[in-house]
């Protein structure tokens, strides 16, 4: 998958990530860092890649 085209994907974090961890987008595991806590089970999206790791975030509600 192209880097380019992580951004603004989502997926779901494998373990708590304080702040690192690892995450599931489009079915491949990924090393990520979050800009906050996010807990195991919890959908995130991809802000950017730097090195060898994903930069996420929590993902807001749907219903927003």
């Amino acid at each position: 998958m192209k880097i380019e085209t992580m951004v603004g994907k989502t997926g779901t974090a494998k373990e708590n990530l304080n702040p690192e961890g690892f995450v599931v987008v489009e079915g491949e595991l990924w090393s990520a860092r979050a800009i906050q806590p996010v807990h195991k089970g919890e959908k995130i999206v991809v802000l950017k890649k730097v090195e060898q790791y994903l930069v996420v975030k929590k993902k807001e509600s749907d219903n927003t």
